[in-house]
């Protein structure tokens, strides 16, 4: 049986009656893929969730309105929780998946990533502590084309307790995070207006963990649970998924800094700076060509996110585009 996109949020201790009252001890976890038109990626991604699993995980895949039929073939040969988006975009099929999901606890990886054998153990066992609101994961290098460099990796041996002292950028990112589902429904979910496929392109991850810090919650960085992540983009791919990367953060800056201008203008000065040029300065005196086009397309790109994030309207901690707002919290349809 599959599922459609729209199915209203339910409260998360009433569907996962195996799980402690208050959510320290975690019965299962909801595994939530988003793919679209990548099949052969998804079937090795699906594969390898699927080794990595609990008997108590459950396995949510969501189709961002890809176009090939094949990919909602390759994701119902794994699970029968899988959705369909009509409109493309990262963010919006990660909080359909994030309506679908039945457990306390969500994690979310990339259909370019492979999951170590024991990736949702290690995440289960961090969330035993009740304190941790979310859980970063290692993200390791696959092999790739020469000259591609190691798109989207944060491969750190040390774990460590995340808080608003800890630099963002460090903290680690999208392919490899999970939630305690209640934490991340009351900020109203994922940005729909940043990520892959939207107008801002990326930023998705580090948003919502800046958003959750800002109210208050704290996580934690996990090397055990660890993703390999296919480094299967040249150096052109490289160089324009940089250059999102860049417009996500800038656009993340502009929105800080609306609720605290001083660290709203932090955000953007180590976005163009530690993290672009003097990256850039670094690469280029070690040689490095394509982190040299790498470092300049990110810096551009905050300078751009910056600037179209400072021209948008917020509400309720989310751009938005339209008077219409939705409010994950308040159980509306996925619109």
């Amino acid at each position: 049986m599959s599922v459609t996109a729209g199915a209203p949020i339910a409260e998360p201790e009433a569907r996962d009656p195996g799980a402690e009252a208050d959510g320290s001890q975690p019965a299962g976890i909801s595994i939530i893929v988003c793919s679209r038109n990548r099949p052969e990626m998804l079937d090795h991604c699906l594969a390898a969730i699927r080794d990595a699993m609990d008997a108590a995980d459950e396995l949510v895949v969501v189709d961002s309105a890809s176009r090939d039929g094949e990919t909602w073939r390759i994701a119902e040969s794994y699970t029968d929780r899988v959705l369909r988006c009509g409109r493309p975009g990262l963010s919006r099929a990660r909080n359909a998946g994030l309506r679908a999901a039945t457990r306390q606890v969500v994690a979310f990886t990339d259909d370019d990533c492979r999951p170590a054998l024991d990736w949702t153990r290690a995440l289960r066992e961090r969330f035993t502590d009740p304190e941790v609101a979310f859980v970063l994961g290692r993200v390791r290098a696959g092999e790739g084309p020469e000259g591609s460099g190691n798109a989207s990796v944060h491969d750190v041996a040390e774990p460590r307790v995340i808080d608003t002292s800890v630099p963002l950028e460090t903290v680690g990112h999208g392919a490899n995070m999970a939630f305690r589902r209640a934490k991340l429904i009351a900020i109203n979910g994922f940005d729909e207006m940043l990520g892959t496929g939207s107008s801002l392109r990326a930023g998705e991850d580090k948003d919502a963990i800046w958003r959750l810090l800002s109210s208050g919650c704290i996580g934690y960085y996990e090397p055990a649970a660890s993703v390999t992540h296919v480094q299967w983009r040249g150096r052109a791919a490289s160089v324009r998924l940089a250059y999102g990367y860049g417009q996500g953060w800038g656009a993340l800056a502009a929105k800080a800094r609306r609720a605290d201008r001083t660290a709203g203008e932090q955000l953007l000065r180590r976005g163009i700076g530690s993290a672009g040029l003097a990256q850039a300065w670094r690469d280029m005196r070690a040689g490095y060509q394509t982190g040299v086009l790498v470092s300049g397309s990110w810096t551009a790109g905050v300078m751009v996110g910056a600037w179209r994030g400072h021209r948008m309207p917020v509400r309720d901690g989310r751009y938005v585009s339209s008077p219409i707002h939705t409010d994950l919290s308040a159980s509306l349809p996925y619109p």
